[in-house]
């Protein structure tokens, strides 16, 4: 096999596949301990043994603060992972790179501000959270890069780099 050749699979990319199984892990343990909590709260009632709402003012409050966070992780990932196969290809200028303070998979997450320079339509501006790369580094204002965009939802723009 020719390393130069154009046809070859790309590497699986260790920051995305993290971000997406967080989001799975979570969404799955919110939504068992929310599962738990709700048929012990609406079944198991055991008078004179232990006060009804115990381990569910626990569970119940567990499951909600996993599972959402979780749920929109794993939404955004599936969101993210659904452009790149079948959005339109684009332009955009990066305007400012900013870094949070989140990572995945070792892998800092910036915050890009992104001019979208679309082939059919006018500019337009938005901002995403990308999982910075030690080539994605190189994103400095001023510099061009390719996007996909999603055909009916332009705000959702991921780096096809």
């Amino acid at each position: 096999m020719d390393p130069s050749d154009p046809n070859l699979p790309t590497p699986p990319d260790r920051g995305k596949q993290s971000q997406l199984l967080g989001g799975v892990i979570s969404t799955s343990i919110g939504v068992v301990l929310l599962a738990v909590g709700l048929v012990q709260l609406l079944f198991f009632d055991l008078p004179g043994k232990t006060p009804r709402l115990t381990i569910e003012l626990i569970l119940i409050p567990m499951g909600l603060v996993f599972g959402i966070p979780g749920a929109l992780e794993l939404r955004r990932s599936l969101l993210n992972r659904w452009v790149m196969r079948h959005g339109v290809p684009a332009q955009a200028e990066v305007l400012r790179r900013d870094f949070t303070k989140k990572e995945y998979d070792g892998n800092p997450v910036s915050r890009l501000r992104l001019r979208v320079l679309p082939r059919d339509g006018a500019p337009y501006e938005v901002t995403i959270d990308w999982i910075a790369h030690t080539e994605l580094m190189m994103l400095t204002p001023g510099r061009v890069v390719p996007v996909k965009v999603h055909p009916t939802k332009p705000r959702a723009v991921v780096i096809a780099a």
